[in-house]
């Protein structure tokens, strides 16, 4: 049987079958539009073949040699979480492609849009259990040098803005659990962990985040992480000190939009002020094309976008202005979880997990 036979796929004797991952290149709403996209994705292609299939309006998608598939409809930016089942959109095309044999999709549309795709049986993979798939986002760390904290870039933040309501101590507790699977598949044993509070005493935070705690530090002997001996705080986001921050999701959104707004409010009042002294305009120059190159490592596109944990498939949920740096990066992380056999390790670890809810359950400790 030919792969993704349902589909009328363009280019299809340009298609590397192996680990195929799927791209939409409508949704978003970078300034580079779905041009900027497909550049990615080409790009990404010289490095891991054209195991790559797009997903977009006809009139975007004539020029390139890679593999797409046509879908007229688009979910727009701040779409409904409904639209996620769109007939004909692209999104909901691209999430069908992974039914039909993908091992992922990457999109930059609405976020709410993204998981009802993802999540669905119908039309995807659906989910490893009956519990919320949160975001898996990073946040750049400061440019340090000691040793001990550079063993990643980014801090990993879990949940980024999926769910704001909802959430038990035992969904913060999986979004840990699920989080040091990501970060295991990107080589990293034993990463650091701790809940986001308003103090590091284990007295702060809320009772859904002490209990979560408790979760996960039962869990931990199990799990390839390591719990840290107390929470953390808004300053630990990129200071190094932590390599996993799991909040719920409304908390999540709101420090992820402040870090961001910090850091381009710095990066302004430092220009303003160099050209409000009296300084050679040359110098201003050069302090200000250091100051871009330094903002460029903290530019959400340079990790692709973030990971919707619990999905069976790797749904990739990329930035609203996602740009050709985005789409690549988005591109070869799927492709690179594709390869490290991300999704089974995730799903046996998870049934460990469960199995230890269940008990303590049936035992009466409070979940």
């Amino acid at each position: 049987m030919q792969l993704f036979e349902q589909f009328d796929v363009k280019n299809r004797d340009n298609l590397e079958p192996q680990k195929v991952v799927v791209l939409d290149i409508m949704g978003g709403d970078g300034f580079e539009g779905p041009a900027g996209l497909i550049r990615g994705a080409e790009e990404a292609a010289h490095e891991i073949g054209a195991r790559i299939i797009l997903v977009g309006q006809q009139q975007h998608l004539e020029d390139t040699e890679l593999p797409y598939v046509v879908a007229e409809g688009v979910v727009e930016m701040g779409e409904k979480r409904q639209h996620g089942k769109g007939a004909g959109t692209s999104l909901r095309v691209a999430a069908s492609l992974v039914k039909d044999g993908a091992t992922g999709f990457a999109s930059a549309c609405d976020t709410g849009a993204m998981v009802t795709a993802a999540t669905s049986r119908r039309h995807c993979l659906g989910r490893h259990g009956n519990f919320k798939t949160p975001i898996a986002l990073t946040l750049p760390r400061a440019l340090v040098s000691e040793p001990q904290l550079d063993r990643l870039a980014h801090t990993f933040m879990t949940d980024g803005g999926a769910f704001h309501e909802g959430w038990s101590a035992v969904d913060l507790a999986r979004y840990g659990v699920m989080t040091s699977c990501y970060l295991n598949a990107l080589g990293v044993d034993h990463p650091t962990m701790g809940l986001l509070t308003n103090g590091e005493e284990l007295s702060k935070g809320r009772q859904v985040d002490r209990d979560a705690y408790r979760h996960l530090a039962d869990f931990a002997p199990s799990g390839n992480y390591r719990l840290l001996d107390g929470f953390v705080e808004g300053r630990n986001l990129i200071d190094g000190s932590v390599d996993i921050v799991i909040t719920d999701g409304f908390t999540g959104n709101v420090a992820l939009k402040t870090a961001e707004g910090v850091a381009a409010g710095a990066l302004s009042s430092v220009t303003k002020h160099m050209r409000s002294a009296d300084r050679d305009e040359r110098f201003v120059e050069e302090v200000k094309t250091d100051l871009f190159g330094m903002m460029a490592y903290f530019d959400p596109n340079a990790v692709g976008g973030g990971l919707l944990l619990g999905c069976k498939a790797n749904a990739i949920v990329m930035h609203g202005s996602t740009n050709s740096v985005g789409a690549k990066a988005a591109v070869l992380l799927m492709s690179r979880l594709a390869e490290m056999d991300f999704q089974p390790e995730l799903a046996s670890t998870l049934e460990a997990f469960e199995a230890m809810i269940s008990n303590q359950s049936v035992s009466g400790e409070p979940a």
